[in-house]
């Protein structure tokens, strides 16, 4: 028996496709790029830059990002960290910031979808467009009895899996960070650095990953999209969101409720989740739905997700239709 948790990192209020291309200006530079306003960094010089990022071993991977010094009244910054392909898995997850670091969003990006400069923090509110991204371990990981919200990015383990299981690497070129800051003024110095810890695949028995169940753009009054799943899997953990928080919120896999919660508890600090002590076998052709009903009110935000095993990479139903990356 085990124990996985799931935090959902679009309670900001953020959807699962973030929004984040063409950039119109850059806010510093790691240490030897020091490119003009909207200059294009060619391939060597975004691998290079990348490359002084990061620490790679044979137990895991440290990502240090370059020092951020924040600019008064810019409280959310973004970085594209090129990303090497790795022949592992992932067993664990921490993070070491400074204290002025509130939150951290993550995310494995396509490079087709991006063209901003890459390697360099760049003020969120200047990026516009559509990225393409996957989950990486924004659906995945803590539990909220074992960590205060003061701790979770410093040096908290978000996750830990049976014995040979790990989620399976992301293949992507690009690993998308959102930083939310907890002040408005000054900072000079605002460090960020991950540390995932890794094993061989031939050490790996079981693939573990996420399903994702989603609304894009906004809705009705009322909601409910699902997908029939393409194998069988074994659910360890269903999460989600629901905005405006009102009504409620709902997820089932054929004629088996998995969890349904009033929505109003995603307002608060520790939103609710559920962890099944024995993972729940579901066949494949089960079709597994998610609802939201907001009483009335225009929905903004209607997601699930399902951290299952096996899945190697991640699944998305997406308005009815599904979506394996």
């Amino acid at each position: 028996m085990f124990t996985l948790s799931v935090l959902l990192f679009a309670c900001s209020g953020d959807s699962e496709s973030t929004n984040a291309t063409p950039v119109t200006g850059e806010i510093q530079s790691p240490e030897g790029t020091n490119n003009p306003k909207g200059a294009a960094q060619s391939k060597a010089g975004e691998q290079s830059a990348g490359t002084q990022n990061l620490e790679t071993t044979e137990t895991g991977v440290r990502v240090r990002l370059p020092a951020l010094n924040a600019k008064s009244g810019v409280t959310k910054y973004c970085f594209f960290q090129s990303m090497s392909a790795s022949e592992s898995g992932m067993t664990g997850l921490s993070f070491e910031t400074s204290k002025d670091v509130q939150f951290v969003r993550l995310q494995g990006v396509s490079s087709q979808t991006v063209t901003a400069n890459v390697n360099q923090w760049l003020d969120c509110a200047k990026i516009d467009g559509g990225v393409s991204t996957q989950s990486i371990y924004e659906m995945v990981g803590i539990d909220l009895d074992k960590a205060t919200p003061e701790t979770l990015f410093n040096g908290f383990e978000w996750f830990s899996l049976p014995q040979q299981m790990a989620f399976a690497f992301p293949g992507t070129d690009l690993w998308f960070y959102e930083v939310q800051l907890s002040g408005s003024s000054d900072l000079e110095n605002v460090s960020v650095v991950t540390n995932v810890s890794t094993k061989p695949k031939n050490e790996i028995e079981r693939w573990a990953g996420v399903m994702d169940i989603a609304m894009e753009g906004s809705s009705s009054s009322v909601f409910e999209t699902g997908c029939s799943l393409p194998q069988d899997i074994e659910v360890l953990s269903v999460f989600g969101h629901s905005e405006p928080t009102k009504g409620t919120w709902r997820v089932q896999c054929g004629e088996e409720e998995m969890f349904a919660v009033e929505s109003s508890l995603f307002a608060k600090d520790t939103p609710p989740l559920k962890n099944f002590e024995q993972p729940k076998g579901v066949t494949a052709g089960t079709k597994c739905t998610l609802s939201c009903d907001w009483d009335g009110d225009e929905g903004q935000i209607c997601i699930a997700s399902l951290v299952a095993s096996p899945i190697e990479s991640p699944i998305r139903c997406v308005d009815n239709q599904l979506i394996q990356q």
